[in-house]
């Protein structure tokens, strides 16, 4: 378990990325576009009237929700794909503490 963990946290390590981007873009993709759909259907069906047992208060946290889900995956999504994006790696001590 140890290992999987660090091996998804290598992932966020600059100049390493995930094996296969393309299918990583698919899957991005597809996401975003299934929440986008589900909330203009949300958005539509109210707007022609359809009586949702929902609260405005509740759409309005939804539509929070999905906005910040996207925007966080799609962080992700860019830092595990590129080898040119992610955290430096740590700095090892050269024995010079830059005194004297």
């Amino acid at each position: 378990m140890l290992d999987k963990i660090k091996a998804v946290w290598a992932l966020f390590q600059k100049g390493r990325a995930v094996a296969n981007p393309a299918a990583w873009q698919t899957a991005a993709t597809a996401g975003s576009s299934g929440m986008v759909l589900l909330v203009v259907v949300v958005g539509l069906a109210r707007a022609w009237g359809v009586d949702l047992p929902v609260s405005d208060d509740d759409l309005q946290t939804i539509a929070g929700s999905a906005a910040t889900l996207y925007f966080a995956a799609w962080r992700v999504y860019r830092v595990i794909t590129r080898e040119d994006r992610g955290l430096s790696p740590r700095r090892v001590p050269t024995g010079d503490d830059g005194q004297g």
